[in-house]
């Protein structure tokens, strides 16, 4: 990832992980598909330095990324999986290199009920209630989803962030069935107490592509 580009990821080893916007699962002999039952070629997980994200991210949060991690899939989509503050939250991201997503994912991702039952599914019987549920709106790109406050009763973490988004990042292509379609989805979480929208809203609202690489691991040291 030199030169501020966001390459197609090589190689394909099979693996099975839960993705925003697509649910993947196991299948027992054709290995890992989506939730339309495409299979799917996946690298493993490995550990990567911060500045190779492909999401600017990890500059617009205030919490520090303790952990990154990437894996390709289908030569065409790249994961990174941060680890916020040792265990506090997490970023998980999808961005499609050469291709766009369907328009089931967008609709999935406007879903508010969808996006309730995410965050129900992630804390595993603890929920004790929304505070708001608020969609998601970039400033100048195309967006699609939600964000929300949960309180939670495992005391560890008491009140939640929560958010599920897609994005169009990239640029309009020259094909002819580029209809504007999203290329970019994240799920995000992030447990503290005293946590607000604020914290957040700023890296929801304003995230991009990373473009000058050298500019961002420099910006990133500078944190």
């Amino acid at each position: 990832m030199k030169n501020g580009k966001n390459p197609a990821c090589p190689g394909v080893i099979l693996a099975a992980v839960a993705a925003a916007g697509l649910l993947l699962v196991s299948a027992c002999q054709t290995g890992p598909v989506d939730s339309g039952g495409r299979g799917m070629q996946l690298t493993e997980w490995k550990i990567v330095d911060v500045a190779e994200v492909d999401l600017t991210l990890p500059l617009l949060i205030a919490p520090k990324v303790t952990k990154a991690e990437y894996q390709c899939r289908d030569n065409n989509m790249n994961h990174h999986r941060l680890q916020l503050d040792g265990g506090k939250g997490g970023i998980y991201t999808q961005y499609v290199v050469a291709s766009l997503y369907g328009e089931e994912t967008e609709k999935s991702l406007n879903d508010v009920e969808k996006f309730k039952t995410f965050v129900s599914d992630f804390v595993k019987g603890d929920l004790a209630g929304f505070d708001e549920v608020r969609e998601v709106k970039h400033g100048s790109k195309k967006s699609a989803g939600f964000v929300t406050i949960a309180d939670v009763k495992n005391p560890v973490r008491d009140k939640c962030i929560f958010a599920r988004v897609g994005y169009r990042l990239k640029g309009r292509t020259v094909y002819d069935n580029d209809f504007g379609n999203l290329d970019t989805a994240i799920d995000f979480w992030y447990c503290d107490p005293n946590v607000k929208f604020d914290d957040f809203s700023r890296a929801l609202e304003t995230v991009g592509l990373v473009g000058d690489r050298a500019a961002f691991a420099a910006a990133l040291a500078a944190k």
